[in-house]
């Protein structure tokens, strides 16, 4: 994690390969709704109805998954990323120890995640505020998203999820 200042802060910063966000001035539902009362946005705008359902995603996996760092990256030029952070999978460890140390999947050696020596993974969360499910193509979309934004190496070190208010 990298630290870099902004409007006279010191805000953390995730960085991954070839990306790249704006940071906005807000950081939860609360600071946003007050910002778009702000600057007068209409409250049926895309926009709005967006950004409020990635607010309340981002309040929604923090407390569900223990996600304290996760940060707002939405907007233009967010790269198909609206949220950003790193879950301690150790939460979710057991006492019972994995059988093998490692698995063979699809010809590819695996190590069980509880075995890892790190045990911080990085989390990008695509947001789709639609009032229709989901479709295979918003999936592919986010499959080229995941191998644009994260280098090979890091691509068993990162969960991609995607959230939508209708399934």
């Amino acid at each position: 994690m990298l630290l870099r200042p902004f409007k006279n802060k010191v805000i953390p910063t995730l960085i991954f390969k070839r990306y790249r966000s704006a940071k906005p001035s807000y950081n939860d539902l609360e600071s946003y709704l007050r910002y778009a009362e702000f600057v007068k946005l209409r409250k049926e705008s895309t926009t709005f109805l967006g950004t409020t359902f990635e607010m309340k995603v981002k309040e929604k996996l923090q407390s569900a998954l223990n996600i304290p760092d996760l940060q707002y990256s939405g907007g233009a030029y967010d790269n198909g990323i609206d949220l950003i952070g790193k879950l301690d999978i150790s939460q979710f460890k057991t006492e019972q120890a994995p059988e093998k140390p490692t698995y063979v999947v699809n010809g590819k050696r695996i190590k069980p995640l509880a075995l890892r020596k790190n045990m911080d993974i990085d989390v990008l969360v695509q947001c789709k505020s639609f009032a229709f499910k989901i479709s295979a193509k918003e999936i592919r979309e986010l499959s080229g998203i995941f191998h644009y934004n994260i280098a090979p190496k890091d691509r068993n070190k990162t969960l991609v999820i995607m959230t939508a208010p209708n399934y």
